[in-house]
C-alpha cells in the first residue's frame, strides 16, 4: 500500500513539475516580446551633468566651411538653442555642440517614429508615434536634455505637426488642434472647425493660433484663436480665392489671389484689416512662414526672397534664392549658387557673399555663435 502511494505522489508531482515548466514557457513566450517593445527596453536618455555656456554671437567669417553635420529631419522653427543645435530623426533627438557636433544630451527611443519636433527657449518638444497614433509628447530641457514633462495625447491616426504660441504647443492632426502648455506640458485647450467645416489652413505665433475654416456654402471664415486659453478673439471672412496663412506673429498676414492677382492681407491683433496689396510681383505663391522683425515679413515664395512692409502691404524687395532665408539682425541670410549671401534687411542690397559651399534649398538658416545653421529637408550642416 505505500509504495503505491509513493507511486502516486511521484506520479501527481511529475505532471504537477510538467504543468508548470509548461505554464512558465508561456510566460516566457509573452513577457520576452513584451519587454522587446517595452520602453524600459527601447528608450534611452544620455543627459548633460549641467547646461552648456551659451554662445556668444560672433560675425560670420569672409571664408566658410562645414565644421559638421547631421541627417534628420527639419523642425518647426529654428534648431539652435542658446547654447546647442538640435537633431532630429527617427528615433533620435540629440542636442550638439556649435562647434564640434559632439553629443551635449541624446535622447533615444528604438520602438516609435518621430512625427514633429521642435526647440523653444526652455525645451526641446518631440512627438512620437505608438503604432498608428502621434501620441507620446515629451518635452526636454534644452540644456541637460533631462525630460521636463511627458503627455499621451489623443489625435487620431495619421500624421502630425506642431507650432507654437508664446504660451503653448500646438498639435495639428486629422483637421483638429490639441494644445499643451509649454510649462509642465498641461492640456490648455482644443479647436475643432464643427460640423459641415474643415481646417485649410493654421499658423502659430505671438499673436496666438489663426485659422482658416472652410464651411462650404457657407464660405470661408478667418479666425484668430488666443494663444493661451484658445477663446476666439476674431473673425473675419477669409479674402480672395485659396487663402492661406504665412504669419501669426505681430499680426495676421494672409496670401490669397483674386481676379488671378496675389493678395496680401495682413490683419491686426484686434481683427482690423491693417492693409491689402494686389502687387503681382509681391508674393506670387508664398510657400513658407514668413519671418516678423518689426513691421517687415521675410518669406520665401519658392524661387525669392521678399521683404513686405506690414504696415502698408507693400514689396519692399526681392531677391533670387535658392530656400528659405534666415534672419540675423540687420541682415537676412540666404543661399544663392550654393554660397551663402548676407542681405540688408531693410533694403535688399548684397552685404556680403561667403566663400565656401553651402547646400543648396534649405528650410531654415539660424545663426549661433560664429556659426551659421543650415535645415534642408535631410540634414543639418553647420557652416563656420
Amino acid at each position: 500500500m505505500s509504495d503505491a502511494l509513493a507511486a502516486l505522489g511521484r506520479r501527481r508531482w511529475r505532471n504537477w513539475a510538467i504543468g508548470m515548466a509548461a505554464l512558465l514557457v508561456a510566460a516566457a513566450a509573452v513577457a520576452i516580446p513584451s519587454i522587446a517593445r517595452s520602453d524600459w527596453h527601447n528608450v534611452a536618455l544620455v543627459a548633460a551633468s549641467k547646461p552648456p555656456t551659451s554662445a556668444v554671437k560672433e560675425p560670420l567669417a569672409t571664408s566658410v566651411q562645414q565644421r559638421w553635420d547631421a541627417a534628420g529631419s527639419p523642425p518647426f522653427g529654428s534648431p539652435t538653442t542658446a547654447a546647442a543645435v538640435v537633431t532630429a530623426d527617427r528615433h533620435d533627438v540629440v542636442a550638439h555642440s556649435p562647434a564640434t557636433g559632439a553629443v551635449i544630451w541624446k535622447y533615444h527611443r528604438a520602438n516609435a517614429d518621430l512625427c514633429s519636433w521642435m526647440t523653444t527657449p526652455l525645451v526641446v518638444i518631440a512627438l512620437f508615434r505608438d503604432g498608428t497614433l502621434c501620441s507620446d509628447l515629451t518635452a526636454f530641457d534644452v540644456g541637460t536634455g533631462q525630460r521636463e514633462w511627458y503627455r499621451n495625447i489623443d489625435v487620431g491616426a495619421g500624421s502630425a505637426a506642431m507650432q507654437r504660441t508664446s504660451d503653448v504647443v500646438v498639435v495639428r492632426a486629422n483637421g483638429k488642434l490639441a494644445t499643451f502648455y509649454l510649462q509642465g506640458g498641461g492640456e490648455a485647450w482644443n479647436y475643432g472647425p464643427g460640423k459641415g467645416c474643415r481646417l485649410v489652413s493654421q499658423q502659430s505665433g505671438n499673436t496666438g493660433t489663426a485659422v482658416i475654416t472652410d464651411c462650404g456654402s457657407a464660405g470661408r471664415s478667418l479666425l484668430l484663436l488666443d494663444g493661451y486659453d484658445g477663446k476666439k478673439r476674431w473673425s473675419v471672412s477669409a479674402p480672395g480665392i485659396g487663402p492661406h496663412i504665412v504669419g501669426a506673429d505681430d499680426g495676421v498676414v494672409v496670401v490669397s489671389r483674386i481676379g488671378g492677382t496675389p493678395q496680401f492681407s495682413v490683419y491686426s491683433s484686434a481683427g482690423g484689416a491693417v492693409a491689402t496689396a494686389s502687387d503681382p510681383t509681391a508674393i506670387p505663391a508664398a510657400t513658407s512662414r514668413g519671418e516678423v522683425v518689426g513691421e517687415t515679413m521675410v518669406a520665401y515664395d519658392g524661387a525669392r526672397v521678399v521683404n513686405v512692409n506690414l504696415g502698408t502691404g507693400k514689396l519692399g524687395w526681392a531677391r533670387p534664392a535658392d530656400g528659405a532665408p534666415g534672419i540675423d539682425g540687420s541682415q537676412v541670410v540666404i543661399v544663392r549658387g550654393a554660397r551663402l549671401v548676407t542681405l540688408d534687411l531693410d533694403t535688399g542690397r548684397p552685404v556680403r557673399t561667403l566663400r565656401g559651399a553651402a547646400p543648396g534649398d534649405p528650410r531654415w538658416i539660424s545663426r549661433i555663435g560664429r556659426y551659421a545653421v543650415v535645415v534642408t529637408n535631410t540634414r543639418t550642416v553647420v557652416l563656420g
